[in-house]
């Protein structure tokens, strides 16, 4: 079974080390939009990368914090060809946002990106 390249989620485009995650914190924009915090670095990479954070704070529900981010993830994946490259962008769960049904995060994680002029209209 084939895969679609453009739509998996490879090592190279996760932000795993703490390192990378402080680099973000210290010198990224924080950007909060509707109870969705983000914040964007631009690095030097031609890749657009993607980290995730719910503190075990914000929901004590494993459940709930793990299907927050498997829902980014996936509106990430599936939107990451719109996507400018050359940024790592990292997801913040919020008391409120880690409730919201996978069609408000779209919207809500599109927006923003949008806003920051982070999009790229590519005509299918």
């Amino acid at each position: 079974m084939k895969t679609n390249l453009k739509q998996s989620f490879p090592k190279k485009i996760r932000i795993c080390r703490s390192k990378d995650f402080k680099i973000i914190f210290e010198n990224g924009t924080r950007l909060y939009f509707d109870n969705l915090l983000l914040y964007i670095y631009s690095q030097k990479s031609e890749v657009t990368r993607l980290g995730i954070i719910v503190s075990r704070k914000i929901h004590k529900s494993a459940v709930i914090r793990n299907k927050f981010k498997r829902r980014i993830r996936e509106i990430f994946r599936k939107n990451r060809s719109n996507i400018k490259p050359g940024y790592d962008i990292l997801v913040l769960g919020t008391n409120r946002c880690v409730e919201e049904n996978f069609e408000v995060l779209k919207q809500k994680f599109l927006e923003v990106l949008k806003k920051e002029n982070l999009w790229i209209q590519i005509n299918n």
